[in-house]
């Protein structure tokens, strides 16, 4: 049973946050704000209330009392030691305040090797809430820069990501930048790229410009034609990568095309249909199916590199092969990520199944 009183158990964990020192002191200055606001101590004269917020972002009140309670790590596991303990009970508190309430209760469950990790990113993930809140877009800058794009695989093999794509194609250049937003979405824990267009905006965001991929089903292509079991995809258009960041739509059953010609990067992005699935898609793209014809690019520079495929179940990256054959949409699917440093490209995949990272790896090169 809690043996320490609700008051007491919360302004610990408040002051905890709000004086740790493992992370730049702007980023605890707007965790520790985006904490307290939830909290809402100034509120507790006044029927004892803290705020609440569901996954939609509706806000409510309830007994602190009760919400305190619910903070003790005497029914953890195994709790760990006074600091674990404090880093486990700001876990709680952060993510109830981001409405995710799975990820607040999964606190207690953190493995003690992990606990200091998690704190780090709930952190990191509440300065970037309490950002957006107020319109400022330094947190998401950070992640971007500071986590993502210095340290790929650890960050994605942590944290989710997912790509609200662009339709959009320029069909006289074979490039095609468009704008982002990157932001984080508690709720989901996740962080996301959404393309800026129909007005979209989000608060605390932070833009960039991205080599944006778009999809297009696989009957689409030039020549192909709409038999299912015969056709050619050596006229694929493909988009040549010019920015420093690379994203296209999540794959669900999609197939994600690579081609270094003559230095340059060139991709495209094909969708199944019911006549030809996923794993069919990217056995046709290989080149491994009688009568299709394997994947070329129609505007890429000649080249003898081959056109790598990533698909569902099957592909031809040297170090990626394909993605889970059990990624097929909703909270099951693949992200592929490109980003480019001192001029050398990267890529990178990360498959979530159930909303579980179960895999991350590098694709390219």
């Amino acid at each position: 049973m809690p043996t320490k009183a609700a008051t007491t158990r919360i302004d610990e964990t408040l002051d905890y946050i709000s004086g740790y020192t493992g992370l730049d002191a702007s980023l605890v200055q707007d965790a520790a704000a985006f904490a307290d606001g939830y909290i809402g101590r100034a509120q507790w004269t006044n029927n004892n209330v803290y705020f609440t917020k569901d996954a939609q972002n509706n806000v409510g009140s309830g007994d602190y009392r009760h919400f305190s309670n619910h903070m003790t790590m005497t029914d953890a596991t195994t709790p760990g030691n006074k600091n674990q303990r404090a880093m486990r009970r700001a876990i709680f508190l952060l993510r109830s305040a981001m409405g995710d309430t799975q990820a607040a209760a999964h606190a207690k469950a953190i493995l003690i090797t992990d606990v200091q990790q998690a704190f780090d990113d709930v952190m990191v993930q509440a300065a970037c809430s309490q950002n957006q809140q107020v319109g400022k877009t330094d947190a998401n800058e950070y992640v971007f820069k500071r986590l993502l794009r210095d340290d790929p695989l650890g960050f994605l093999g942590r944290i989710r990501v997912i790509v609200h794509g662009a339709v959009k194609v320029d069909s006289k250049n074979n490039t095609n930048p468009v704008p982002f937003t990157f932001y984080y979405d508690g709720s989901k824990s996740r962080f996301v790229f959404h393309a800026v267009q129909g007005g979209f905006k989000h608060a605390g965001s932070f833009g960039l410009t991205v080599s944006s991929v778009p999809a297009f089903q696989w009957d689409t292509v030039p020549g192909r034609g709409t038999d299912p079991a015969r056709g050619s995809f050596d006229t694929i258009r493909a988009t040549e990568l010019s920015e420093k960041c690379m994203v296209t739509t999540q794959l669900i059953g999609c197939s994600f095309c690579l081609q270094d010609a003559g230095g340059s990067l060139f991709a495209c992005h094909l969708k199944p249909s019911t006549s030809v699935n996923g794993v069919q898609l990217a056995q046709q793209l290989t080149g491994s199916v009688p009568n299709v014809t394997r994947a070329k690019f129609s505007n890429a520079p000649p080249s003898t590199n081959p056109v790598y495929v990533f698909g569902r179940g099957h592909g031809s990256f040297p170090n990626g092969g394909g993605y889970d054959v059990r990624l097929e949409g909703g909270s099951r699917y693949a992200t592929v990520l490109g980003l480019q440093r001192k001029g050398v490209w990267s890529l990178y995949a990360q498959e979530v199944y159930d909303d579980g990272i179960i895999g991350v790896r590098k694709i390219w090169p």
